[in-house]
């Protein structure tokens, strides 16, 4: 049986990144040490950061330093297009990583 409804691959997709996402928290990739850490060097990392910036580093910040750029989108009410501009700048300034999972990506802090 072919299937031709886009929404069944689309779900299969989000199902498969979700569990990835879910893996990597699980396997440790996400230190519970590091978390501590980053939230007390917040302060200083917010300073220099633009308000489209701050709020999706902060995003991030408070996903557990692990997050699907689609949920940044759902999360912060910016659209897809500033989202993923705001996250080439804060790659450039090594403050973010993202990592291609399926049809999306995963963001973590680095």
């Amino acid at each position: 049986m072919l299937l031709t409804s886009g929404d069944s691959t689309s779900a299969t997709t989000s199902a498969t990144e979700n569990q990835d996402l879910q893996t990597q928290r699980s396997t440790g990739d996400t230190s519970n040490e590091l978390l501590p850490a980053r939230r007390q060097a917040w302060e200083p990392v917010s300073e220099r950061l633009a308000s489209n910036e701050e709020l999706v580093y902060k995003t991030v910040l408070d996903a557990d330093s692990v997050l699907l750029q689609s949920e940044i989108v759902d999360r912060t009410d910016i659209s897809k297009a500033t989202v993923s501009r705001t996250l080439d700048s804060l790659e450039t300034r090594d403050l973010i990583e993202r990592k291609r999972r399926g049809m999306g990506n995963v963001v973590r802090l680095t």
